[in-house]
């Protein structure tokens, strides 16, 4: 009896921290994107914004499109929640067109914020991150957020008010271009056309 309340117990912890996000699935050319920014000076962020979609038994986030949102500095890189906001507004809008719509927010630490910072911040979170991270959750319960520097892509949510990373492997997939997300991609920068949808097809 105590084996099978272990198991179960096992059991929930798994499905608790492993199984609350779906997988999200990136094209290779826009994780070269990606890279390209976090070699630059300035730090920015923005938005992947994805279509969860059905696949094999389950479900995936396929990005179908960056926006950026702000640009910052070799320092910091503030969120312009007023655009943000705005930008929810609009995405609302689009589901009766484009249904289950969403988005991870990502930033970046730049190859010059590790030059001036040290090597510990190709790989972690600032305190600033962090208390984003914690607002960003009270407005979406998803809530994801990327960290790209030029080595790497760290995924991150919170669970019971801490922060945890999610194993890339187990929630990330870079994939070739598909012809199908190009195609929402290209109306999606028609309808997102006020926004900075720089990194479309």
């Amino acid at each position: 009896m105590l084996l099978f309340v272990i198991n179960i117990f096992i059991s929930l912890v798994y499905c608790y921290f492993y199984m609350a996000h779906n997988m999200l699935i990136i094209q290779k050319r826009d994780l070269t994107i990606l890279f390209a920014e976090a070699l630059n000076v300035n730090e920015i962020n923005g938005i992947l914004l994805y279509q969860t979609r059905e696949i094999g038994a389950g479900h995936a986030d396929f990005v179908v499109g960056i926006i950026l949102t702000s640009v910052g500095s070799v320092s910091s890189v503030e969120t312009d929640e007023a655009s943000l906001n705005r930008l929810n507004r609009c995405l609302t809008s689009l589901q009766n067109k484009y249904h289950n719509l969403g988005y991870v927010e990502f930033h970046t630490h730049t190859q010059a914020t590790i030059a001036r910072y040290g090597e510990f911040y190709a790989n972690n979170l600032s305190g600033d991150d962090k208390n984003k991270i914690f607002l960003g959750v009270e407005h979406y319960v998803d809530y994801r957020h990327l960290l790209v520097s030029p080595k790497a892509l760290h995924l991150f949510t919170v669970k019971r008010n801490s922060i945890v990373e999610l194993p890339w492997d187990d929630y990330g997939f870079i994939q070739d271009q598909n012809a199908d997300v190009d195609s929402l991609r290209s109306s999606l920068s028609v309808e997102l056309a006020e926004y900075d949808f720089v990194f479309e097809c």
